[in-house]
């Protein structure tokens, strides 16, 4: 299976450094380590170590994954409309050996004519390719650089000087004869932002959709982010996936059940697919931003929890998909130190896990249904519906119609509702939340909240203009707070619109990778219940950026 090349050894610690590592970081120190005390726990690695190993061995095909991302997400669901069918969409990250990824407008053929090596490296072709029969690896580069001027703060924007976003990284991919695929992303970026976005920052001690960060310099934030995934298996009807990342839940710009907003985490699925079923099994180690007591080491270690989700989706007709997600939420801390996993953990069969956790006093159940409907090749409607089973949470509800080539060729319009109920997201024990690092797995605002929101998007050749429109109306106080360990009270309304308008340029269509001119309006008006307390936050930015599309990073919530 392996091939034997002279530069075999590099490619192998290529793999062995920028994806397995990854995941093996975040989960040795708490799941294993400590869990290998457990006759349950050792028997239970033995059996995963074994299955991977045979697996390695007797596997015929693998699968690659497709970003998760707005931009994806519509060329997702406009390539299999061309299909004239209906396809599983409303999971992601979907693997490309199980959709039209090739009509993907990156992976269409360029029939343009390239004079001169460079401008193939620029505009079509990956940056380094290695291409052999035995194995193929690409790499890419990623960026996010953006330069933002604020024209509503002048004060503020005198304290913080120049304000920029500075981010870079890599993307990996590759196959290794007929039976491994991997990919593996970092981007490291340090940030100094703009009023709004700052406040938010300071206020969670995360950037949105990449995790917390440190101090840069004296006003400015450090931060990164790491995916890798390696998947094995039969695109016909089974496939086996170690990722270290996120999942996606809906066929929504949001998710209100699982989306991509709060940070990767380790992750280990088993997949099953035919025509009309399609079934995952999701195990993951998620963290809060509070750490163990601090025992001989010099920093001590974040509490961690185990999320598991179990998935299936059924496609009845050629133009509807019906799917059903549960999720459960087990602390892997408690005050009287680090425990085992319950049985229910283990248990791969949707209803099942969820009726053995809702008899454990330290879990957390919630169900989340999606429904997809291509009334045409050019619409698609859709709505989602979540509900925890005990706990402190109410429902949430969404719906929404997405129209593609709607009076002409890439011409794209979103139209969404969202509802969050109070508490939705929140539990009376920190560690049973629905978040993940000090962010909620749903919606990125949190809970309480009404959102309508409208996004444009249209391509002729390679020149783009987008423009947006959101509205969120939320209750302020614990009722809309994912960390609330009790019922409290509204102490207050929020108003927030965020208004976005762009004209760009396609670069590089491996990643995405474009030019933009924009302006983003922000206004969150926040007011107390007795209206004795005003708060108005306003921003007119505009920014010039070249970014990846990607590792998803917005404010827009």
């Amino acid at each position: 299976m392996f091939p034997k090349s002279k530069g075999w050894d590099g490619h192998l610690k290529l793999i062995s450094n920028k994806a397995s590592p990854m995941f093996i970081e975040n989960t040795s120190n708490d799941l294993f380590c400590k869990s290998m005390k457990k006759p349950q726990s050792r028997l239970t690695v033995t059996i995963i170590l074994s299955f991977l190993m045979l697996f390695f061995i007797t596997i015929e095909m693998g699968a690659q994954i497709i970003p998760i991302g707005d931009y994806w997400n519509r060329e997702l669901e406009r390539v299999e409309h061309y299909k004239g069918k209906a396809a599983f969409t409303s999971y992601k990250p979907q693997l490309k050996s199980t959709v039209n990824f090739k009509n993907i407008t990156g992976e269409v053929k360029d029939s343009v004519k390239y004079y001169s090596m460079l401008s193939r490296l620029v505009f079509r072709d990956h940056l380094i390719e290695f291409k052999k029969p035995e194995y193929t690896i690409t790499i890419d580069p990623l960026l996010q650089l953006e330069v933002y001027h604020d024209l509503k703060n002048e004060t503020f924007n005198n304290t913080r000087g120049r304000m920029y976003n500075n981010g870079r990284g890599a993307i990996v991919q590759g196959k290794i004869g007929n039976g491994v695929e991997f990919q593996t992303i970092f981007l490291e970026s340090q940030s100094v932002l703009p009023y709004y976005q700052s406040i938010w920052a300071d206020s969670t001690g995360v950037i949105p959709g990449m995790g917390r960060h440190k101090e840069f310099k004296k006003y400015g934030y450090d931060y990164g982010i790491s995916t890798s995934s390696l998947f094995i298996g039969s695109q016909s009807w089974w496939n086996l996936g170690l990722m270290y990342g996120k999942q996606f839940f809906g066929n929504g710009y949001r998710s209100l059940i699982l989306s991509d907003a709060s940070m990767n985490m380790p992750l280990v699925q088993l997949g099953l697919q035919n025509q009309h079923f399609q079934y995952k099994t999701t195990g993951g180690i998620g963290q809060e931003q509070s750490r163990i007591p601090l025992g001989s080491k010099g920093e001590s270690l974040f509490k961690r929890k185990l999320i598991t989700w179990n998935y299936l989706s059924f496609i009845p007709t050629e133009k509807l998909e019906l799917s059903l997600m549960e999720t459960v939420v087990s602390a892997r801390w408690t005050p009287q130190g680090v425990v085992a996993p319950e049985v229910h953990a283990y248990v791969p069969v949707i209803g099942a896990r969820g009726w053995m956790a809702l008899k454990d006093s330290n879990a957390t159940v919630m169900y989340g249904a999606n429904l997809k409907w291509n009334a045409n090749r050019n619409t698609t409607l859709y709505g989602q519906y979540g509900w925890v089973m005990k706990g402190m949470g109410n429902d949430a509800l969404q719906f929404g119609a997405l129209f593609t080539d709607i009076g002409m060729k890439n011409l794209d319009l979103r139209v969404e509702y969202n509802q969050v109920g109070a508490y939705f997201y929140s539990q009376n024990v920190n560690l049973l939340s629905l978040t993940q690092q000090n962010q909620p797995l749903g919606h990125a605002s949190g809970s309480a909240l009404t959102e309508w929101l409208i996004r444009g998007h249209y391509r002729w050749k390679r020149f783009l203009l987008q423009g947006c429109y959101h509205w969120i109306q939320q209750d302020i106080g614990s009722t809309a707070n994912p960390y609330a360990l009790e019922y409290g009270q509204k102490m207050g309304k929020r108003d927030f619109q965020y208004f976005q308008s762009e004209i760009g340029y396609l670069v590089q269509p491996h990643t995405h990778l474009c030019l933009w001119l924009g302006v983003t309006q922000v206004d969150e008006l926040k007011t107390s219940l007795d209206n004795t307390y005003k708060s108005n936050t306003t921003g007119q930015i505009v920014t010039f950026k070249i970014t990846s599309d990607i590792c998803y990073r917005a404010f827009d919530f």
